[in-house]
C-alpha cells in the first residue's frame, strides 16, 4: 500500500512539474510573441465585457441570514478535510512500519561500549575504561 501511494505521489509530482513548465512557457511566449498592449488598446485587449445589470434586491438583502446557504462549499470543505485527516494518519501508520520502536527490549550501544574488554583498543580513565 505504501508503494502505491508513493507511486501516486510521484505521478502527482510529475504532473506538477509539467504544469509549472507549461505555465512558464505560456507566460514567456505571451510576453515575447503576444499582442502589444499600450494605453490606446488596453480596453480592447481585455476582450468583450458582459453587460451586468445591478440587482437592487440582492444589495438590499446583503447580510440577511437567508443568504448563507452554501451546501456545496460545506461538502467540499468536508471532503478535503476528511482526505487530509486520512492522509495524515495513513502516513503515521507507514512511518511506524518503517521506524519500529522497540520499547520492550533494551537497546544496545552501537558506537561506544562501557564494558571492559582487553582484546580491543582501550582508553583508560581513572574511573572506567571505554573501548572503541
Amino acid at each position: 500500500m505504501a508503494s502505491l501511494l508513493m507511486g501516486l505521489n510521484g505521478l502527482a509530482a510529475l504532473l506538477a512539474v509539467v504544469g509549472g513548465a507549461l505555465f512558464v512557457v505560456i507566460v514567456v511566449a505571451s510576453i515575447l510573441f503576444g499582442k502589444k498592449v499600450d494605453s490606446t488598446n488596453a480596453v480592447q485587449a481585455l476582450g468583450p465585457m458582459p453587460n451586468k445589470a445591478v440587482v437592487h434586491d440582492a444589495v438590499a438583502r446583503h447580510g440577511d441570514a437567508g443568504t448563507w446557504h452554501l451546501p456545496g462549499t460545506y461538502v467540499l470543505v468536508a471532503v478535503f478535510f476528511l482526505a487530509f485527516v486520512l492522509y495524515y494518519f495513513i502516513n503515521w501508520k507507514y512511518l511506524s512500519e518503517l521506524w519500529p520502536m522497540h520499547l520492550l527490549r533494551p537497546r544496545r550501544a552501537t558506537i561506544f561500549s562501557l564494558r571492559r574488554s582487553p582484546d580491543r583498543r582501550e582508553r583508560s580513565d581513572s574511573r572506567c575504561r571505554i573501548s572503541l
